[in-house]
């Protein structure tokens, strides 16, 4: 398994992870992300497997991709944190996050990050 490559803006305590949706890469993002950092967040855009600037592998599924998730997790110790979810794969994955990680992320629906960074 290889690593997922991110972009972590901000060195605030409280962490936010902004998972981009198909086809999509964590710079998408990057606007937004700005504007939570200056707020005190530190902000992970994640490239997920095969997208972006991540590894690409042959092998690609939900499940495969929460692993990489969980990897990245613990390497940045990332649990109780907030996770934008912005669509369809988002959503697929933030379904097995919840079943398969123990945590307790809190996840922002895509409208509610468009308020909060677009007041």
């Amino acid at each position: 398994m290889g690593k997922l490559f991110s972009n972590i803006l901000g060195s605030g305590s409280k962490d936010l992870i902004i998972l981009h949706g198909f086809l999509g890469m964590g710079s998408n993002w990057k606007a937004q992300a700005k504007r939570f950092e200056s707020i005190g967040y530190r902000v992970h855009l994640i490239d997920l497997r095969n997208h972006g600037k991540s590894f690409w592998d042959s092998k690609f599924d939900y499940n495969l991709m929460v692993d990489d998730l969980y990897e990245y997790f613990q390497y940045y110790k990332l649990f109780t944190k907030l996770i934008n979810r912005s669509n369809l794969l988002v959503g697929n994955l933030d379904s097995l996050i919840e079943l398969r990680i123990p945590t307790t992320c809190t996840f922002l629906e895509a409208s509610a990050f468009n308020a909060a960074t677009n007041p």
